[in-house]
């Protein structure tokens, strides 16, 4: 797709516009607001990455997903934009060390 290709590029605003595009010829490319929410948060456009990844939460439940299932992603990555929750950094952090007893 071409906003992959500009996005790799460093052409942050053609991306964008190739995915709308793409977006508005075929809303059943869910694919194009993950890039773009993704591709916000890389550009330190926090608020615009958030509110695309709550679009994406829109469309999963207007299209009949499961929300606990489908929507686990969107939200966790809302929750790390918000800096809410704790992120694990580590495998230690994942899976700490078991202490003898």
């Amino acid at each position: 797709m071409a906003g992959d290709l500009f996005s790799q590029t460093g052409e942050c605003e053609k991306a964008l516009s190739c995915w709308d595009r793409a977006y508005a010829n075929d809303s059943t490319q869910i694919s194009c607001l993950f890039s773009k929410a993704e591709l916000y948060a890389s550009m330190g456009r926090t608020e615009d990455a958030i509110g695309q990844y709550e679009e994406i939460l829109a469309w999963l439940d207007a299209h009949g997903y499961n929300m606990e299932l489908e929507g686990a992603h969107p939200r966790r990555r809302i929750q790390e934009l918000r800096g809410e929750g704790c992120v694990p950094h580590s495998v230690q952090e994942i899976f700490p060390p078991i202490q003898a007893i």
